[in-house]
C-alpha cells in the first residue's frame, strides 16, 4: 500500500514537472542567470551639494558639500569609507616613489585637506591613510536609511597636468577634486583599493547640484548642465547660444570676444551652476583663453530634442579642435543608433590642459598630431566612454578591460562611419608617407598591436586588475586585445545579433554596476547561445589561435570539381573560422567552419566541397583578417601565396625603400655640398670627396667630377699657402664639418620647398576637397635635415674603421691600392681612438712619406703622417709632416 502511494507521488511530481511553470528566481537575487539585474538588486545612491571656489594665481581650491547618502543595501553600515584621490601628490605619499608614475613626473603638492566631516551636524572622526579615508559613524546606518553630511575641504591644484588633472598656465583641468565616497556594493563591500595613479576609478551614480566661482574672465566647462547663462555671458553671446540648431555649429564665445573681454578692467568673480542627474562623478575645465562651440545633435531615442554639444578651446587649438562638435555629435548620433541610447542631456570636448580623459558628459582631448588624425580620434574614444563606463558604470580598477577595451571597439568603429574605414592617419599625412606608414585600416591596426605579444610572457588575461598590469599592458594591450577580441564576437554571433546584444547590456544595467559575467550571460541570453568555450581563452586565459590550412586535394567528375580542405588547430584556442577557396576561373567560394569540430580536443578537420565549376588555385583562412591568428604564414595555400586582404598593415615596402634611398642620397649631398663649400671659406685650396670610386674635387678653377680606380670614402683638402699650426688646422677641420651640418640645413629648406610643392599639387589635383596644410611635410622633411646634420656633425674626417681583407673581398677589391687603403682607414680609425698604430702601419707611413713628387699621394700620406705624429704628442714632427702636405699641394690644377 505504501509502495502504491509512493508511486503516485513520484507520478503526480512528474506531471507537475511538465505542465507547471518554472520555479521563479528567488526574490532576493541580485544579479541573473540570463544576465539581468534581479529582483534583490540594489546599489548605493550618493547626492552631492557643492560650492567651490578656484583662486587661479594660488592653484587652490576651497569647497564644502552637503551629500546625501542613501543606502539601498541589505546591511547596516558602520562606517563610511571615502577616497582622497590628490593625496597620490602629497610628499609624503607613499605611492610616489621615484616621483613617476607611467612615464609622468608627479609635482608635490599638499593634496586634499578635509578640515571637517559631520553628519547631521554632528562632527566625525576622520582617519586617513593615503589617499583613503574611513569615518566611523556615530549611530549605524540601517538598511534604507539615509544619512546628511558636511564636508570642508581645501585643495591645491598640481602645477602640471598630471595623472588626469592639473594646470597649465591659467589653465585648469579639475577631476578628483573632492572627497568622494566609495563604492559599496553586492561582490566585495567597500571597495578601499588605493589610488595608485596607473588604474581609473569605481564610482556611485548620484544627482549632483554644483557651484563654481572663478574670475569673472574665466570661462567654466563642467559636466552637467549650465544653469545661469544669462547670469554669465554678454545678450550677444546669449542670443548666439539660444538659436543653436542641429547640425550647425555656432559660436557662442569667439576670439575677437576674448580679445575684448582681455582689455577690460581686472576682474572680479562669478559663480557658474550646474546640475546633473545619474552620474557618478563631476569634473570641469576653466580658462579665460576658451572659445566655445556649439550644436546640437539630431532628435534621439529619448531625446526628441537632441543632445547639447558644446567643444571649448584655446585660439591656438582652433585648426584642430574647430570640427570637434561637430564630429562629436555625429559619434553620439552613430553610437545612439547601435549600443544604446545617449541618456545625457549634453556632451562637452575640452581641449586640456588634461589630456585624454573622460568623466561624466566631458571629454579633455589631447593635442594635434601631424600623424595620425589626434585629436578627433582622441575626442571620440573619450565621448565613447560615456557608454563605458559611464553609463554602464562598470570597476575600471579590478576589470579595466571591460572599460577601456569596450571603448576602443566601439570608436574604431565610429571612426570608420565619421571618416571612412583606413582613417587613421591624418589627411595632413603627406602621400607617400601613408604608403610606408600603411592603409591606416585601425582594425587591423588594433590586430597588429595585439598580436606583438600573443602568446608571449607578455600576455595576460583580460579579467586582469589594473595594478597588476605594467605600464605597456595597461597603457596599450588592455585596449587593442579587448577590441580585437570583441571584433571576433562580433564574428560569431554576427552583426546583427551582436548588436542585440549590446542594446540589451546597455537597456539592463545603465546607471548601475555590472560586473563581467552579466556581460557575458548578457551575450549569451540575447545571442541564444553557450559561449563559455569563448570566455575562456580570450577573457580567463591566455591561449592564442593558430589555425593552418595542412592540405588541399583535389578531383573532378560529372558535377564539376571537388576539393578537401584539411585545416590544423596548432594552438589552444579554438574559433569558427572562413576559408576562401580561389578557382581558376576567378570565382570564390567561403566555406565555414564552425568552432564545434574542435571542442572535443581535435586537432585536424577536413572539409568536402563540391560541384565548383573550376579547379582550385588557392586557398586562405580567414581573409578579412577578423581573427587574431598570431602565425598567419601558414593561413594559405598553396605556401607562399600571397593573402587576399594584403599584408596586416598593408605597408609598403617599396615606398619604405624609396623613401630611404632619398633620404640617404639627400644626407650624401648635404655633407659633400656643406664640405665644399665650408672648406673653401676657410682657404682650402683643394677639397676632394669621395662616394665609392666617384670623386668629386674642386680647386681654383672650379668644380670637377672625375672617376678613380682608388675607392675613396670621406673628404680631404689641402692647406693653404704658409706654414699652418696644428690648431689652426683643428680649427678647419672643425669649420668643414660645421659647413657639412649647415649644408644638411641648406637641402632641408630647399627639399621643403620642392617637396611641398609636389605634395599641393598632389592634393589639388587628387583631393580637391582635401586639407592645404603643409606642417607634415615640413615635418618630414625637417626630420630628414636633422638626420642630415647628425651624420654631417663629424670633427674629423674619418668615417671609422671596418678591419682586415673579408670586408675588403666583399666589395670585389684586391691589389696594391686596396692594401694602401685598407692601411689608411685602419691608421686614422687607431688615431681617433687613441689607439698606438702597429709596427707594419709605422713602416707604411715612413715609406708612403719618402714620397717627393708632389702626388695626390704623398699630400695624403703627409696628412695622415701629421695625424699620427699629434696622436704621439710629438709636435715637431707632426709639423714637418705638415708642411712637406702643404707644399705637396703646389701646382695642382
Amino acid at each position: 500500500m505504501a509502495d502504491a502511494r509512493i508511486a503516485r507521488l513520484r507520478f503526480a511530481l512528474a506531471i507537475a514537472a511538465v505542465l507547471l511553470p518554472p520555479a521563479l528566481p528567488a526574490q532576493d537575487a541580485v544579479r541573473l542567470p540570463d544576465g539581468r539585474p534581479g529582483p534583490g538588486y540594489w546599489q548605493q545612491q550618493v547626492d552631492y551639494s557643492v560650492e567651490a571656489r578656484l583662486e587661479p594665481q594660488a592653484r587652490q581650491l576651497t569647497g564644502r558639500a552637503r551629500i546625501t547618502y542613501h543606502n539601498s543595501s541589505p546591511d547596516t553600515l558602520h562606517d563610511l569609507h571615502w577616497h582622497l584621490y590628490q593625496n597620490i601628490f602629497r610628499g609624503d605619499s607613499p605611492v610616489r616613489g621615484v616621483e613617476q608614475i607611467l612615464g609622468r613626473r608627479m609635482a608635490a603638492t599638499r593634496g586634499i585637506t578635509v578640515h571637517r566631516v559631520a553628519a547631521d551636524g554632528r562632527p566625525l572622526d576622520r582617519e586617513i591613510a593615503g589617499t583613503l579615508m574611513r569615518t566611523p559613524l556615530r549611530e549605524p546606518l540601517g538598511p534604507g536609511d539615509s544619512l546628511l553630511l558636511q564636508v570642508e575641504w581645501e585643495y591645491e591644484v598640481p602645477p602640471i597636468p598630471t595623472l588626469r588633472t592639473g594646470s597649465r598656465g591659467e589653465d585648469f583641468g579639475m577631476a578628483q577634486w573632492y572627497p568622494q565616497i566609495a563604492v559599496y556594493d553586492d561582490k566585495h563591500g567597500w571597495n578601499d583599493t588605493p589610488y595608485l595613479g596607473t588604474g581609473e576609478f569605481y564610482l556611485e551614480y548620484g544627482h549632483w547640484d554644483v557651484r563654481i566661482t572663478v574670475p569673472s574672465n574665466y570661462l567654466v566647462a563642467a559636466t552637467g548642465t549650465l544653469r545661469n547663462p544669462e547670469q554669465l555671458l554678454t545678450s550677444v553671446q546669449l542670443r548666439r547660444l539660444q538659436e543653436v540648431t542641429p547640425g550647425r555649429v555656432t559660436q557662442v564665445v569667439t576670439a575677437a570676444d576674448l580679445e575684448a573681454r582681455a582689455a577690460e578692467a581686472p576682474p572680479a568673480e562669478r559663480t557658474w551652476h550646474f546640475t546633473a542627474r545619474d552620474v557618478r562623478d563631476f569634473a570641469w575645465a576653466a580658462s579665460p583663453d576658451f572659445i566655445w562651440d556649439a550644436t546640437r545633435t539630431a532628435p534621439l531615442p529619448l531625446q526628441p530634442e537632441g543632445v547639447w554639444i558644446h567643444s571649448f578651446y584655446r585660439p591656438d587649438e582652433a585648426r584642430a579642435y574647430r570640427s570637434s562638435a561637430s564630429v562629436a555629435s555625429r559619434a553620439i548620433e552613430y553610437w545612439s543608433r547601435r549600443f544604446g541610447p545617449y541618456l545625457y542631456p549634453q556632451a562637452t570636448v575640452v581641449s586640456g590642459p588634461v589630456e585624454g580623459m573622460e568623466y561624466p558628459m566631458l571629454a579633455f582631448g589631447g593635442p594635434a598630431s601631424r600623424i595620425d588624425n589626434q585629436p578627433l580620434m582622441v575626442i571620440v574614444h573619450e565621448l565613447a566612454h560615456q557608454w563605458y563606463p559611464m553609463m554602464l558604470g562598470t570597476h575600471e580598477t579590478r576589470y579595466p578591460a571591460m572599460d577601456e577595451g569596450m571603448t576602443t571597439f566601439i570608436t574604431s568603429l565610429a571612426l570608420e562611419d565619421l571618416f571612412g574605414r583606413g582613417s587613421f592617419w591624418s589627411p595632413r599625412l603627406p602621400y607617400f608617407m601613408r604608403g610606408v606608414l600603411g592603409s591606416g585600416d585601425e582594425r587591423r591596426i588594433l590586430q597588429a598591436a595585439y598580436l606583438l605579444d600573443a602568446g608571449s610572457e607578455r600576455d595576460f588575461r583580460l579579467l586582469t586588475h589594473a595594478h597588476a598590469l605594467d605600464e605597456w599592458q595597461l597603457g596599450l594591450q588592455v585596449y587593442v586585445k579587448t577590441a580585437s577580441v570583441l571584433f571576433m564576437l562580433r564574428d560569431v554571433l554576427g552583426d546583427e545579433a551582436f548588436e542585440r546584444a549590446l542594446q540589451a547590456y546597455h537597456e539592463r544595467w545603465h546607471f548601475k554596476h555590472p560586473y563581467p559575467e552579466d556581460f557575458f550571460r548578457t551575450v549569451e541570453d540575447v545571442g541564444g547561445r553557450e559561449l563559455e568555450w569563448f570566455w575562456q581563452p580570450w577573457f580567463r586565459g591566455t591561449a592564442t589561435l593558430d589555425l593552418a590550412l595542412r592540405e588541399v586535394t583535389q578531383e573532378q567528375d560529372a558535377g564539376g570539381w571537388s576539393a578537401r580542405i584539411t585545416l590544423e588547430n596548432r594552438g589552444d584556442a579554438i574559433m569558427p573560422a572562413t576559408v576562401r577557396l580561389t578557382l581558376r576561373d576567378g570565382g570564390v567560394r567561403d566555406v565555414r567552419v564552425p568552432e564545434t569540430v574542435w571542442m572535443n580536443g581535435a586537432r585536424t578537420h577536413t572539409v568536402e566541397v563540391a560541384e565548383l565549376p573550376a579547379r582550385v588555385r588557392s586557398a586562405e583562412i580567414d581573409p578579412t583578417r577578423i581573427l587574431a591568428v598570431a602565425w598567419r604564414s601558414n593561413n594559405v595555400w598553396p605556401a607562399g601565396t600571397p593573402s587576399a586582404a594584403g599584408p596586416l598593415l598593408g605597408m609598403s615596402w617599396q615606398g619604405m625603400l624609396l623613401m630611404l634611398l632619398g633620404a640617404g642620397l639627400a644626407v650624401a649631398a648635404a655633407r659633400v655640398s656643406g664640405t665644399f663649400v665650408s672648406a673653401r671659406r676657410s682657404g682650402a685650396r683643394v677639397v676632394r670627396y669621395g662616394l665609392g670610386r666617384l670623386t668629386l674635387w674642386t680647386a681654383a678653377r672650379g668644380w670637377r667630377v672625375g672617376w678613380t680606380g682608388w675607392l675613396f670614402s670621406g673628404g680631404t683638402l689641402s692647406l693653404p699657402p704658409g706654414r699652418v699650426v696644428p690648431d689652426e688646422l683643428r680649427r678647419r677641420l672643425a669649420g668643414v664639418a660645421a659647413g657639412g651640418a649647415a649644408g644638411g640645413l641648406m637641402l632641408a629648406a630647399v627639399g621643403a620647398f620642392l617637396v611641398a610643392a609636389l605634395e599641393l599639387a598632389g592634393r589639388l589635383a587628387l583631393r580637391p576637397e582635401g586639407h592645404h596644410r603643409l606642417d607634415s611635410v615640413l615635418a618630414t622633411t625637417v626630420a630628414l635635415a636633422l638626420l642630415s646634420v647628425l651624420l654631417s656633425l663629424r670633427p674629423r674626417p674619418a668615417l671609422g674603421y671596418l678591419p682586415d681583407h673579408p670586408w675588403l673581398r666583399l666589395l670585389r677589391l684586391s691589389g696594391p691600392r686596396a692594401e694602401r687603403w685598407a692601411a689608411t682607414r685602419a691608421l686614422l680609425a687607431a688615431s681617433w681612438a687613441g689607439r698606438r698604430p702597429r709596427e707594419w702601419e709605422e713602416r707604411w707611413i715612413a715609406t708612403a712619406t719618402e714620397l717627393h713628387d708632389r702626388s695626390r699621394a704623398e699630400a695624403g700620406a703627409c696628412l695622415l703622417a701629421y695625424l699620427w705624429a699629434m696622436d704621439r704628442d710629438e709636435v715637431g714632427l707632426a709639423a714637418e709632416y705638415l708642411i712637406r702636405a702643404e707644399h705637396a699641394t703646389r701646382g695642382w690644377s
